[in-house]
């Protein structure tokens, strides 16, 4: 239960470093959204969030967790993989609300690369991504040194333009700081 989590989150603020809901199939965007509006009350002390596999990172909740992001001064690592509706846009969202302290991301997702929102034809995808990840890092957000965008153990062949449209949208933005890139398990050619 999103507001029970959020309650016990409330109640360690002080002392909780890492929060993991990795592999919670059963969280909706309403539980994220709950565990999202207690964060902030860890913004000094979270160094690590988790919520790899949660399917919960999508439309309503990627927004309450881009507004919690905001306000982690601490965090250094962010997981948000396996959230197959996540996007392109989404996780351009995502990366520029990071705040300055983040140095890992991890955003891969089979979904990611079959994105239904990308429309190729544009070169763009729906709700106007472009642009918000790059605006993100010249007002001085997070400079990320390890973006894993792998698809994890089964391997993906992208949609038309989405490889292209994650290496504009979110890759090359932030370029200037970033060490090490995972597409693991991404077809880069035909099959």
């Amino acid at each position: 239960d999103g507001a029970a989590l959020a309650e016990l989150c409330r109640s360690l603020a002080g002392s909780l470093r890492f929060v993991d809901l990795s592999d919670n199939p059963g969280m909706d965007v309403r539980g994220l959204a709950a565990v999202a509006a207690a964060l902030p009350c860890l913004r000094q002390t979270l160094l690590g969030l988790s919520l790899r596999g949660t399917g919960a990172v999508r439309g309503a909740g990627t927004a309450a967790l881009t507004a919690a992001l905001e306000q982690l001064d601490a965090l250094e690592e962010l997981d948000v993989s396996g959230n197959d509706g996540l996007g392109v846009a989404g996780l351009a969202r995502v990366v520029a609300a990071l705040p300055r302290s983040v140095r890992v991301v991890r955003a891969g997702s089979r979904g990611l690369y079959q994105d239904a929102a990308w429309r190729p034809a544009q070169g763009a995808c729906l709700g106007n991504a472009s642009g918000i990840v790059e605006a993100a890092v010249r007002r001085g957000g997070a400079r990320v040194e390890t973006l894993d965008l792998s698809t994890g153990v089964d391997p993906v062949c992208p949609a038309a333009g989405i490889v292209e449209a994650v290496m504009r949208e979110v890759v090359a933005p932030l370029a200037p700081g970033l060490e090490r890139l995972s597409l693991a398990g991404v077809q880069l050619s035909g099959p």
